[in-house]
């Protein structure tokens, strides 16, 4: 602020709704500025406030935090010629904050051309978002890969005692 002076040496405090501050307080260096890292713990608008205990007026101000991304990856699979296809499954990675896999809700969709009684080969297993969601991440998709194995071959002959 033009005139302002700058003052040392006073505690300001930090709050925040959605936010994690490294300190909830800092002391003003030489240059009056004081400051604490705010990592969000929710996505959206963020608002932050610093005061100084004895002083009215309080300082906010606004941060956007994007949502973090999380990798989705169809995990592969195998199944024998003729067998029911397995159910699907997927790994995610990319939380943050201690998050685990409990703040996903809903499940990707899976997919594959195959079916039971397809023939021996490699198909894809389409991933997509289907009806998951969470609250503080996108998702990046990777598609895995279901093998469907062959029937061991079948010696004929006759058995001799």
């Amino acid at each position: 602020m033009p005139g302002a002076s700058t003052i040392s040496g006073v505690t300001v405090a930090f709050t925040g709704t959605g936010l994690k501050f490294s300190g909830d307080s800092a002391v003003t260096a030489a240059n009056g500025e004081a400051s604490v890292t705010a990592t969000a713990v929710g996505s959206g608008t963020l608002t932050a406030t610093a005061s100084v205990t004895g002083l009215a007026k309080t300082t906010r101000f606004t941060l956007t935090s994007s949502k973090a991304i999380l990798t989705i990856t169809a995990s592969n699979a195998t199944v024998a010629v003729g067998k029911p296809l397995p159910l699907f499954t997927y790994t995610a990675k990319g939380f943050l904050n201690g998050d685990t896999k409990a703040v996903l809700k809903g499940a990707p969709s899976e997919k594959t051309a195959a079916k039971e009684g397809s023939p021996a080969g490699t198909y894809l297993i389409s991933i997509t978002q289907g009806k998951l969601t969470a609250a503080n991440y996108s998702f990046k998709f990777v598609n895995g890969v279901l093998t469907i194995t062959p029937v061991g071959k079948t010696a004929k002959g006759t058995i001799r005692p």
